[in-house]
């Protein structure tokens, strides 16, 4: 079997253990070099403004089946819906902001 950047087993074709830990990265490099750290504090940044809205809709879950569980859900949703789509749809905040 010729050698490659990394041998693998033969039966299965898993990297052998040696090589694959050289690879290992921790939890933070890869949250960083993925850009999941930029990405979430981008979103908190771009939710601040409708946050208390945010929390409104989700205090009136849909999910109860009485005919006043359900028809909050809808008065909350009514009365937030301006807000949060203003946000969501504002061209601003969609980029690299």
């Amino acid at each position: 079997m010729g050698r490659g950047i990394a041998e693998t087993h033969e039966r299965s074709g898993q990297l052998i253990a040696d090589q694959l830990a050289q690879w290992k990265l921790t939890k933070g490099q890869v949250k960083h070099d993925s850009g999941l750290n930029n990405a979430r504090r981008d979103t908190e940044r771009w939710l601040a403004p409708i946050k208390p809205h945010l929390q409104h809709l989700a205090a009136a879950s849909s999910a109860g089946t009485s005919l006043e569980a359900n028809l909050k859900h809808i008065t909350v949703t009514l009365t937030t819906w301006d807000a949060v789509w203003e946000v969501y749809l504002d061209p601003s905040r969609h980029g690299s902001g």
